[in-house]
């Protein structure tokens, strides 16, 4: 449609409605986010608590820990859901915790997504009870972690064990989306960009809510502080 075909159908439509036809652009003197949406500096502390506020409603469990409270709080969970293989990522921050020489205290087994072929990982990652990822984010407003796909980092980890396990530094807490989003823009996007809110939800037609369906069913976030 040209502009000035435009402009005689949105003036018809004014007169239809009985209302003046605009005849200039509107201003619109805020572009992008408010600035209060986005401030430079916010309390970490607080973000934190609003993350595991959200979260816990969500049936999650979060907890923020020391490295020596993950060790214990990471062998109870493989305990209690008797797991006898987990998968990881390869992860740097993941290796600094000794997340594997803990898996193993519990006699399970652990591989990390480097070791093998793609194939041979995603079979491997259907028989894991537990798969353990870091977060880039987490996102306090809503409960929310915010998984980058990348090299050692396989979003099958997070998506095809019955129990996901997330260990993050709670400098990596931040107030609000927005944050997120401005850091994949200026820094480009991985493959994927992943929100994980709380377990697998479901609903059918019926308006029946079903928990793990097509994700995990149990999810843990264990922040360190330390």
């Amino acid at each position: 449609m040209q502009k000035s075909q435009e402009a005689a159908f949105i003036e018809r439509i004014s007169r239809k409605l009985g209302r003046p036809f605009p005849k200039e652009k509107p201003e619109q003197p805020v572009r992008g986010v408010p600035s209060e949406w986005m401030p430079d500096t916010f309390d970490t502390e607080q973000a934190c608590a609003a993350f595991i506020a959200n979260w816990t409603a969500l049936t999650g469990k979060a907890v923020l820990l020391t490295p020596d409270e993950l060790s214990q709080q990471l062998q109870e969970v493989i305990g209690h859901h008797q797991a006898q293989q987990v998968i990881r990522w390869d992860d740097d921050f993941l290796e600094e915790m000794n997340i594997d020489e803990t898996v193993r205290r519990t006699g399970a087994e652990i591989r990390s997504w480097k070791e093998g072929d793609r194939r041979e990982l995603l079979a491997y990652a259907e028989r894991c009870q537990v798969g353990i990822t870091s977060a880039d984010f987490a996102i306090g407003e809503t409960g929310t972690l915010a998984l980058f796909a990348g090299r050692g980092k396989g979003r099958s980890v997070s998506l095809l064990p019955p129990v996901h396990i997330a260990v993050f530094p709670i400098e990596r807490l931040v107030p609000r989306m927005t944050y997120v989003l401005t850091y994949a823009a200026k820094h480009g996007m991985s493959s994927s960009l992943n929100f994980i809110t709380g377990p697998s939800r479901t609903g059918d037609i019926e308006g029946d809510l079903s928990i793990g369906v097509h994700g995990p069913a149990y999810v843990y976030a264990f922040i360190v502080k330390k």
